[in-house]
């Protein structure tokens, strides 16, 4: 049972289901390369995969599955090791839904809208866009102030356990509260800041949040 996330290792949504992996114990390859030949990024069968060529893709004997959400899903369903999902039927879809909005809403607003023009910089000169980052900002401090509400007693976003969810938000929020103090969209207080350090300091962290 062969599992390989196609997609780049630094990309949010990839390390969300390199934690699932890490988490569950499940065994993995991650990257461009497909059973050591290389799959072109955006070529022809990438877009097989996926019509949009997004990453990451889930390929799994021979299968290909692509969207975040439904990939850590079907691998929490699917293979054995610990639980990413509540039990009660409620509870459960509430992990659903933030799953989706995070995917859609906060990663929007955090990932593409700012953090990507820092990552990838399309001003003169190879700098980020002074303009782009200014409009970003109030939003992605918005979206990840969002997620700062539902942790403010919580250890995790359901609770004392992670969830899917968490295998999300995680990424997101790490990237974000690594920032420097002249571009931060995290205050010093915010509850975010121990939770990336939290979720850094596992062992499934170490092996994917650390990586740079």
């Amino acid at each position: 049972m062969n599992v390989h996330i196609y997609g780049p290792q630094f990309s949010n949504f990839v390390r969300s289901v390199q934690w699932v992996c890490e988490e569950k114990g499940i065994a993995y390859t991650l990257g461009f390369e497909l059973d050591g030949k290389p799959v072109e990024f955006r070529g022809p069968e990438h877009s097989q995969w996926h019509p949009y060529n997004k990453v990451p893709v889930l390929i799994h004997n021979g299968c290909a599955l692509g969207e975040t959400s439904a990939i850590c899903r079907y691998l929490d369903d699917n293979f054995p090791g610990t639980t990413l999902t509540p039990v009660d039927p409620w509870q459960k879809a509430e992990v659903d839904a933030w799953c989706q909005l995070l995917s859609i809403y906060i990663d929007k607003a955090v990932v593409r809208d700012y953090l990507l023009e820092l990552v990838f910089p399309k001003g003169e000169d190879g700098k980020p866009r002074a303009d782009v980052l200014a409009a970003g900002k109030p939003a992605a401090i918005a979206a990840l102030n969002i997620v700062a509400e539902k942790l403010a007693s919580n250890r995790f976003l359901f609770g004392d356990q992670p969830t899917l969810a968490d295998a999300i938000a995680a990424p997101i929020v790490c990237y974000a509260t690594g920032l420097p103090a002249a571009l931060s969209l995290v205050a010093s207080e915010s509850p975010l800041h121990d939770y990336a350090k939290r979720m850094m300091a596992s062992a499934s962290g170490k092996k994917v949040f650390l990586v740079k």
